[in-house]
């Protein structure tokens, strides 16, 4: 486990499709956040990608790569906004 990357409880497929059993988190994506806030300021944006980037790492080490990284697959979890 990391602080910066979601646990993942179960990943299968059922009748056919596949599906991902994650850790249920409060808050909104990156994505929302820019369409409602707007552009952060310089400190959280740093902050932002310093913490997208050490859960990437952590991720990396265990072999696992995510493929997909954009906004709207970044979560800002509430109410502090940890990514």
């Amino acid at each position: 486990s990391h602080d910066n990357v979601v646990t993942v409880h179960e990943a299968d497929e059922r009748d056919g499709v596949p599906y991902i059993a994650m850790q249920l988190l409060q808050g909104l994506t990156l994505d929302a956040f820019l369409q409602t806030k707007g552009t952060p300021s310089l400190r959280n944006a740093v902050r932002i990608a310093r913490e997208a980037a050490l859960g990437l790492e952590a991720a990396h080490r265990l072999g696992t790569v995510h493929r997909d990284i954009k906004p709207a697959n970044l979560w800002l979890e509430g109410p502090g906004g940890r990514v």
